[in-house]
């Protein structure tokens, strides 16, 4: 009964000694994406590919924004119902450690799109500070990249990729 108790203990002892801090979290997050931007292919061709406006908030909020395709008619205003449909990844580092992405999934296949009021982000519906910032730099019509940190992201120590499309704005 003692030895058992012993291993007990020494489990979560070794257990609790194995958990990392939230600032060691974030700084091996903010780590992988330095790497991604210092050393990823996929990286250098967003930036090739950007049609547009290449907006890098990194010293701000962290988000980077990369037009794909303009759009038309206005920027998406604060207080508008905005739809987007969207392909999101989670970066991380594949079985050799270096920066690759994940595919979390889309909304592609579904009847329609994602709905909500600029300017009033919803982290409970996935509509993240980061996403929000993100689309608000749109027009209808228009494609983007975004990478959000998890900051203004989850906040769960996984940098989010987004590829979005604003589907509409209302008037």
């Amino acid at each position: 009964m003692v030895l058992l108790a012993f291993v007990l203990v020494l489990s979560v002892g070794c257990e609790k000694n194995n958990r990392k801090s939230p600032k060691q979290l974030l700084a091996e997050e903010m780590a992988l994406l330095d790497e991604f931007y210092a050393k990823s292919d996929s990286f250098k061709v967003w930036v090739d590919r950007a049609d547009g406006d290449t907006i890098d908030n990194r010293e701000t909020s962290g988000l980077m924004y990369f037009q794909l395709e303009e759009g038309t008619g206005d920027t998406v205003q604060v207080g508008k119902m905005v739809g987007y449909r969207f392909q999101m990844y989670y970066l991380a580092r594949d079985s050799a450690g270096a920066p690759t992405l994940w595919d979390r999934g889309n909304n592609y296949g579904q009847a329609s799109p994602i709905e909500y009021m600029a300017g009033q982000p919803n982290p409970r519906n996935g509509i993240y500070t980061g996403l929000d910032q993100g689309i608000r730099y749109m027009k209808r019509f228009g494609k983007s990249r975004l990478i959000i940190p998890s900051p203004i992201g989850g906040g769960d120590y996984w940098t989010r990729i987004y590829e979005v499309e604003v589907t509409y704005q209302s008037k």
